[in-house]
């Protein structure tokens, strides 16, 4: 399996975020794993990464519903930039998607999407089609 350098991991709740963790560490996704609380939050370390020249995140596990900032605008934000290549790297998580949720995630430029729980085989899923080199 693909094991990532880096990830970070953005959700508003910490029993999610506690939870995801415990997938991530299980499967050794990731060498190292950042979080955030909101959107905002996960930009200002975006941004702080490209100031100090360290590599962007190979992949950013984005909760699509936070206060602060959300993932749509998280995804209108990352849009603005017109880094498509960090686009690329977001993985929207929640519990539920409407029809229509899922039509602006896709207008926003996401294309990957998972359902909570995050589940192994979720994620393996992702990897095996995950467009980042690792």
């Amino acid at each position: 399996m693909k094991s990532l350098c880096s990830l970070l991991l953005v959700d508003d709740n910490s029993f999610s975020r506690y939870a995801s963790q415990l997938v991530i560490k299980k499967l050794g996704l990731a060498q190292e794993v950042m979080e955030a609380t909101n959107g905002q939050e996960a930009l200002d370390l975006l941004l702080t990464n490209l100031q100090s020249g360290k590599a962007y995140p190979d992949m950013i596990l984005l909760d699509w519903q936070m206060p602060i900032m959300d993932g749509e605008a998280f995804l209108e934000a990352l849009q603005l930039t017109q880094n498509w290549t960090l686009l690329e790297r977001v993985v929207i998580i929640s519990s539920l998607f409407s029809p229509s949720q899922m039509q602006l995630i896709h207008s926003l430029g996401g294309k990957w999407i998972l359902t909570r729980p995050l589940t192994e085989d979720s994620l393996r899923k992702i990897l095996d089609k995950w467009p980042v080199a690792v």
